[in-house]
Order: structure tokens, then C-alpha cells, then sequence
């Protein structure tokens, strides 16, 4: 590529996006009794294929938007009550529930978890030729780069 212009992301998923998103995928598997908690660990991704309810996949996606929503905005946002004085919403559940459960509602799943998977996955030296050697893969990036970072973001600073 010619121009790299990374937002607020990562060369390689830190310590504390691995912990957070296992958090997300616990709630997403949960409904799912039938699967093993160990088929999606590692560098393997085994579809769940399980045939969903609708039920299920209501459960698992409200639970993964309240999961979610503790670092879909800043401390400041929930502190400053933004989502009532910017957003309009009449207090703390209904933000809740319509923003949060309206967003998770419109995904699927399996989806989700193929996302988490390769988040959790994500290392630039993770392949040929940098055999996991960070430093030389950092190095070999030629593009002219653009790198937009965050003071105040807590899973990307």
C-alpha cells in the first residue's frame, strides 16, 4: 500500500483487548450450551454452526451490548451523562437499551465472534517474513503513515 492512516489502532492486540474481548465473547457464547468454551481459544476458529434460535441470539447479543457499552464510550461520556444532554436519551437504560440493544441487535453472532477472533488474532508479526519478530515488522512498513493515536482512549493510547 502506498498510505497507512491507522485510528486509534494496534500493530499487535495488547494484554487488556485480549482480556476485554474474551469478556464480549463470553457473553455473545453463553446462550450456546452446547458448545465447547474451547473451540474458540487460540489460533483455531471452529464456526459455531449450532443453529441459532432466535431466543439465543437475542440473549447473546443483549449481553454483548451491555458488555460492550462499558468502553464503547469514555468514562467522561457516562460521567458527563452525554448520552441524555448530547444524545437525547431520557436517562441511563434507555441509552442502554435502545442505542446499545438497538446496535447489537442488528448483527449476527457468528459474525461477531469471526470479528473477535481476528481482533484477537491481530499481529503485524505474525507471519512471513517477520516470524514474530515486532520490531522488524514495524521497520518494514514503507507506507507513508499517518498514525492517529489517543491520549485519552483507553484501549488504544
Amino acid at each position: 500500500m502506498d498510505v497507512l492512516v491507522p485510528f486509534c489502532g494496534s500493530a499487535r492486540t495488547s494484554i487488556h483487548n485480549q482480556v476485554f474481548l474474551e469478556g464480549v465473547k463470553a457473553a455473545i457464547i453463553a446462550p450456546i450450551q452446547a458448545w465447547s468454551r474451547g473451540a474458540c481459544k487460540g489460533e483455531t476458529y471452529y464456526a459455531l454452526d449450532s443453529g441459532w434460535t432466535d431466543e439465543q441470539k437475542s440473549v447473546a447479543l443483549h449481553a454483548m451490548a451491555r458488555v460492550y457499552a462499558g468502553w464503547g464510550f469514555s468514562q467522561a461520556f457516562y460521567r458527563q451523562k452525554l448520552y441524555e444532554t448530547a444524545l437525547g436519551y431520557r436517562d441511563l437504560d434507555d441509552f442502554m437499551d435502545v442505542f446499545w440493544g438497538g446496535w447489537a441487535l442488528s448483527k449476527d453472532p457468528e459474525n461477531l465472534l469471526t470479528m473477535l477472533y481476528t481482533w484477537q488474532a491481530g499481529d503485524c508479526a505474525d507471519q512471513e517474513p517477520y516470524n514474530g519478530d515486532f520490531e522488524v515488522a514495524m521497520k518494514a512498513i514503507k507506507a507513508r503513515t499517518l498514525v492517529l493515536p489517543s491520549q485519552t482512549d483507553l484501549y488504544f493510547p
